[in-house]
């Protein structure tokens, strides 16, 4: 009697303790996320300049691929497409032909600045999804945890009746259940 007194004390602590680690994993793993998230924000965001001489023959290099559409400052002034063609994903520009007036761009025109935000920014999105997805699985176990429950509380009741019953005395013909 003992032993199974004994067994079904264990495993009782055990559901608890399991059900603790998932309530308290979870509720950590979300604090987590969100200390975390600003770091995991600026995945792929990085400040660049470059200084480059203007060329209206061939696309002049930034020095960086995955510029950031509408963060490319020319001079100081927003990159137009007036006035270049801007390639944001190879990072580079060339001057058009034709500038707009009042902007004073010249082909071979040294010393001409820019400075833009660039980076990949897919990695950072997949590092989100990845933590998307553990948290998905988390919550779809923590669904599981009532049945789990269920079907420990059943193993621990059936052991309780047949241990119980093959301690039985000769009145119950000799202690057996079946």
């Amino acid at each position: 009697m003992q032993e199974q007194t004994t067994s079904v004390i264990v495993l009782i602590i055990g559901i608890t303790v399991a059900v603790l680690v998932l309530v308290f994993g979870g509720v950590l793993s979300g604090s987590v996320y969100q200390i975390v998230e600003p770091d995991i924000d600026e995945i792929g965001k990085n400040a660049g300049s470059a200084t480059f001489t203007v060329s209206n023959t061939t696309p002049v290099s930034l020095g960086n691929t995955y510029v950031w559409e509408g963060t490319l400052l020319i001079n100081g002034t927003a990159a137009s497409t007036n006035n270049f063609t801007v390639d944001y994903t190879a990072g580079t520009v060339q001057l058009k032909p034709n500038s707009e007036a009042g902007l004073t761009f010249s082909h071979g025109q040294a010393g001409t600045t820019a400075a833009f935000t660039w980076g990949q920014v897919a990695i950072r999105e997949h590092v989100k999804s990845s933590i998307i997805s553990g948290f998905q699985a988390s919550e779809q176990t923590g669904k599981y945890m009532p049945l789990y429950v269920l079907g420990v509380m059943i193993f621990l009741i059936l052991g309780l009746v047949v241990g119980l019953t093959m301690l039985g005395g000769g009145t119950y013909g000799g202690g057996r259940a079946l």
